[in-house]
């Protein structure tokens, strides 16, 4: 878990909290730029649209502190203003005084990545950042269940194995 970020005074439901703000940077750089960091444990990067991303490692405001949940008080918004595109970040609920503010990241998960532990602790914490796939993905899964092919052990020693 993160640093956080609290409100010092109450937020209603709707109101508008802070613009997630930082440097803009165009997905065919997204790759180097997590490379970069990625001895980093913290990463400030949000997908602004499909091809623009906002990093706020360096260059953010304070919404980059705000941690995830799985029960979120907080939601991000796009919009346009004058042809740019924004995200703002606008309480779900009534956000008390001193409370933590907190947002669903909802990453999407990625083959070959490992999935992100979530800490939130809410009672309906999912366990990880990743959205949970859906039910298309789920499906295909189960019926792709015991199609690949399990290694036999064998003594092959430094031959290379499974190869046709």
């Amino acid at each position: 878990k993160g640093r956080g970020l609290m409100v010092l005074e109450v937020c209603k439901k709707a109101d508008f909290i802070c613009e997630y703000v930082g440097v803009a940077v165009k997905r065919k750089f997204l790759d180097g730029l997590f490379a970069r960091y990625k001895h980093e444990r913290m990463l400030y990067i949000m997908a602004l649209d499909g091809d623009v991303y906002i990093d706020a490692r360096h260059r953010g405001g304070i919404a980059r502190y705000i941690n995830h949940s799985c029960e979120p008080n907080c939601a991000v918004h796009r919009w346009k203003v004058r042809g740019s595109i924004r995200a703002g970040v606008f309480a779900l609920r009534e956000i008390r005084a001193g409370e933590e503010l907190s947002f669903d990241y909802q990453w999407d998960r990625k083959r070959g990545r490992a999935l992100t532990k979530c800490y939130c602790g809410s009672e309906s914490c999912r366990g990880t950042l990743e959205i949970p796939k859906d039910f298309e993905e789920q499906e295909l899964e189960e019926q792709l269940e015991g199609h690949w092919i399990v290694p036999k052990r064998t003594d092959a020693g430094k031959e290379i194995m499974n190869r046709v």
